[in-house]
Formats: structure tokens, sequence, C-alpha cells
């Protein structure tokens, strides 16, 4: 899970996105007041503009202003407003997840984090439901080495309406307090139980403090 520093104008989001794409994007320039597919894909450090690429440009523009976000948005060539448009996130209270976020939907959902303290139930894994070539492969993912598994609720102590996130282990903790995190929605499941659970797959987060209201 990767933190995002938050971009709080229009002209830091230009420096930022409006860089350039890969070499294979000839047709690509820095600085011409148009944003591409590439480019955006590339701030993301993926191969394309995929679902984790616009998590990260959606997160991005939440720290701007509303006026300077429609001119960011603006900047967003043809091609990728229509992808934008087709992939926007949902964002659902982590109380609202299970009913209100389909598996492989992307969502930004902001709640306070509490480690779980013994995860019994998630002591080794979960098998996930991973979406692949148009289709979803179940995948169990060990928790402990890669990645660790955590809450996020409403408020401090709202177990019961706290929504299971798994994210990959980095050398930096994990976040306290009250975030920000993008990710997508996946089935899930330990090695005894049916298909009954839905996790939250976290790619990214933003601290309260770099949230604008």
């Amino acid at each position: 899970m990767k933190k995002l520093e938050r971009i709080d104008s229009l002209a830091a989001f230009a420096r930022t996105y409006d860089a350039g794409g890969y070499f294979w994007s000839p047709l690509t320039r820095a600085g011409d007041g148009v944003i591409t597919a590439g480019e955006v894909a590339l701030r993301a450090g993926r191969v394309t503009a995929d679902a984790v690429a616009l998590l990260q440009l959606e997160m991005h523009l939440d720290g701007l202003r509303p006026a300077e976000r429609d001119d960011a948005l603006r900047m967003l060539d043809k091609g990728m407003k229509a992808r934008r448009e087709r992939a926007l996130p949902e964002r659902p209270p982590p109380s609202r997840f299970v009913r209100d976020l389909a598996p492989m939907k992307t969502g930004i959902i902001t709640g306070v984090v509490e480690p779980i303290a013994e995860p019994a139930e998630f002591a080794n894994g979960l098998t996930m439901r991973v979406p692949s070539l148009g289709s979803s492969l179940p995948v169990w993912i060990g928790f402990g080495a890669r990645f660790r598994v955590w809450r996020l609720t409403e408020c401090p102590g709202s177990a019961d309406e706290a929504l299971i996130v798994a994210s990959e282990v980095t050398r930096m903790p994990l976040p306290g307090g009250r975030i920000r995190v993008g990710g997508m929605a996946l089935e899930a499941k330990s090695k005894r139980d049916a298909w009954v659970e839905k996790c939250f797959l976290a790619h990214f987060y933003m601290e309260d403090q770099a949230i604008r209201p």
C-alpha cells in the first residue's frame, strides 16, 4: 500500500501528470497542457491507465479546490476522460461497504485504522477472487510475509461496522488514525469458510490532514 501525498494546487497537479509518458508513447508531450492515458499510467507505475492508475488520479484530484479540480479534469484528453468516467470509484462509508461495493469494483473509503490484535480467522490468509483476463480467478493470498490484514471503521471501537482490509506489507508501519484508502473490493474466504466475505484490497492511502473536506 503506497502513501500518497496531497496535490493541493493546479500547478502541482500539472507538474505531476503533464510530464510525459513512456517511450512507446511518442505523441505524448510533457508540458503541453494535455494529460494522456500514458501519463496517468506512468505516474502510477502501471503499464496502462488501469483501475489502479485511475484510483491514484482520483485521490490526487481530491486534494484540489473545486475550481482547480474542474480545470484539472479539462486537461484530460478525450480518451482519458472516457476511461475515468467508466471507472469512477464508489465512496461508501465502511459500514456500507459490503452492501454498496460490488466485487471487483474500486472504491475510495475514509475511516479509522484498527489493527487486528489476534487475527485467528486470518492466521494463514484468505482466498480472493482476483480479476484476470475479464473473469475472476480464486487466488490464495497468505498473510504475514507479503500481506497484512486490518480493519477500517467509521469511528474508533465500532468493529461491528468495520470492513476487512488487506494491504501489501512494506517497511512502513500500518498508518494510524483517520485515513482515506483507495482499493478494490474482492470476494474472499478463509480455507474453511464459504464465499460470504468481501475484502478490500488497498493500493493507496492518504492521511487525514492530506484530505480536503
